[in-house]
């Protein structure tokens, strides 16, 4: 009966860690200032979700979903911009011979 009395609150953390990860994940790409994914520790353990916490994990599923769209949107949108502009132009070898 002790370890059912952990679950919601191990759950709550795990969400909590996750809802914290997405928002950092939101700045980063309305920023575009993108680094190293934060490592989430595996919910593995934690037994079945309760069902006081699964609205709030549904929502977070939504808006994960949505950060990944709008992040796929961006990924286009950045690649057809950089396959528009022209190559920068090669610079010319040159060798001056002033010895002779």
């Amino acid at each position: 009966m002790n370890s059912l009395r952990k679950w919601p609150l191990r759950w709550a953390e795990a969400l909590d860690a996750f809802e914290a990860s997405l928002e950092e994940h939101r700045r980063a790409a309305e920023t575009g200032a993108a680094g190293p994914s934060p490592v989430l520790s595996p919910t593995a353990g934690l037994g079945p979700l309760p069902r006081a916490l699964a609205g709030r994990a549904e929502d977070l599923l939504r808006r994960c979903r949505r950060l990944e769209a709008e992040v796929s949107v961006r990924r286009g949108l950045l690649a057809r911009r950089l396959s528009a502009e022209p190559l920068a132009p090669r610079p010319r070898a040159c060798y001056v011979d002033t010895t002779a």
